[in-house]
């Protein structure tokens, strides 16, 4: 998406796009109990998984 594209969503979507962003950090933040409980050493967040990777 081209800037032009991407200011024309913004102003007509802001809202909803915001919404989808609170339900993406909503869900990441359910992860972090299970992390930090894990006996791993490490954890790395994947974007392919999520698809937000360019």
């Amino acid at each position: 998406m081209r800037n032009r594209g991407l200011c024309i969503e913004w102003m007509d979507n802001r809202d909803e796009i915001f919404k989808l962003y609170d339900i993406i950090v909503e869900n990441r933040r359910k992860i972090y109990p299970l992390v930090a409980e894990s006996p791993a050493s490490h954890a790395e967040q994947n974007p392919k998984l999520y698809g937000t990777a360019p």
